[in-house]
């Protein structure tokens, strides 16, 4: 009782406890059977009371803890992720794999199946066409057009002098260098050569007609196992060749049975042939053609006379006869004269609207051989 009239006290019906002595004397003191029925209506109606009060208090209470709330929001749990406050929307599946197509050049199409469940959902979205070129062949064979006239210029008897070899092969320009076999610089020289990608040649002693006779030459008194033996002699003494002239040869070149077996063998070893032209005679040309190898042949000898304003009329004739003709062959020696003539020369040749090339460059051409009066009369056996 003591605890229902504190709640009481505190409740808007407060001002019926003033009278709570004359209720307690009414309902205490003794009575009939009517007293005692008003008494107990007395206490319906003043519990009714108290619970009515009592509700609209807790209502008040959850009001004001509602209030604070808004204005004081609770601080978020920072070790919470945030993955976990904003799930994602949508929640893609990963893609099954897509069989790629087996016909190139055709778009791929994609299908329900194969789309990511993320890609559907977004709608009027174009396809994205995905095509395979084809590759373009490359003829790897194929030669760069001519847009100027041609010169190749070849030097012999690379390996016997190293610091005029070496001076020669260091020119800023595509020459080409011959080497002789068993040289004491030849092998070395060659190396020098392809590290600066100077093409390399074997320059292979021939028989000659006249009393001359080259060290380990080629001659038309062997038998063709002992050529071919001899030849790959002098190629496994030269590293990087990729062809052969002839050093000498005014006697060889004109044997056709010799010939024949040499153009066969260098078609086996798919090497090209340049003939030197020591005599007018050479059958080098039709041997070649008949084993189908790459040829070509010489049109100008740089330094017969060892003397600069000679070398250098022999510069003009090769530059004549590369303008009349799209192309001409020269073929010089490691001489000092040679060399200063090239380093004033070769600088010149572009101003004149001669590009100089290496000799494989200048393989098969198709143009009519010039005849002996339109070159050199004189065939040293260089």
């Amino acid at each position: 009782m003591p605890h229902f009239l504190n709640k009481l006290k505190s409740s808007p019906a407060s001002a019926l406890l003033t009278s709570w002595q004359q209720l307690s004397l009414f309902l205490t003191r003794p009575s009939d059977g009517r007293t005692f029925f008003l008494r107990i209506v007395m206490l319906a109606c003043i519990f009714a009371l108290f619970q009515s009060c009592n509700g609209g208090n807790q209502e008040t209470k959850n009001n004001t803890q509602l209030t604070q709330t808004s204005e004081n929001p609770p601080p978020e749990k920072t070790e919470r992720p945030r993955t976990e406050q904003t799930p994602p929307l949508i929640t893609a599946k990963p893609a099954e794999p897509v069989e790629p197509s087996e016909s190139i050049g055709h778009t791929q199409t994609h299908t329900a199946e194969s789309e990511p469940a993320a890609a559907k959902a977004v709608e009027d979205e174009p396809a994205i066409e995905v095509i395979a070129k084809p590759a373009i062949p490359v003829d790897l064979t194929e030669q760069p057009t001519v847009s100027s006239p041609r010169i190749a210029i070849i030097i012999d008897d690379i390996g016997y002098r190293f610091d005029e070899g070496r001076e020669l092969i260091e020119l800023p320009y595509p020459l080409t260098f011959a080497f002789i076999p068993f040289s004491p610089y030849g092998a070395r020289l060659a190396e020098l050569a392809k590290q600066l990608n100077k093409p390399v040649m074997l320059h292979a002693p021939m028989a000659t007609l006249n009393e001359s006779k080259w060290e380990a030459s080629l001659n038309p008194t062997m038998a063709r196992t002992e050529l071919i033996a001899s030849l790959d002699a002098m190629l496994a003494d030269i590293p990087h060749v990729t062809g052969v002239n002839n050093h000498g040869g005014s006697l060889f070149t004109q044997s056709r049975e010799s010939m024949q077996w040499l153009s066969e063998a260098l078609a086996e070893r798919e090497l090209f042939f340049v003939d030197s032209r020591t005599t007018a005679q050479s059958v080098a040309k039709e041997e070649a053609q008949r084993v189908n190898i790459p040829f070509n042949e010489r049109d100008v000898f740089l330094d017969n006379e060892r003397d600069l304003p000679a070398i250098d009329s022999q510069l003009d004739k090769l530059v004549a006869i590369a303008l009349k003709h799209g192309e001409a062959v020269a073929i010089g020696h490691p001489y000092p004269e040679t060399l200063q003539a090239l380093k004033a020369r070769l600088p010149l040749l572009a101003a004149q609207g001669v590009e100089v090339v290496g000799i494989e460059l200048l393989l098969n051409r198709h143009r009519p051989v010039l005849s002996q009066s339109q070159t050199d009369k004189i065939l040293p056996e260089g």
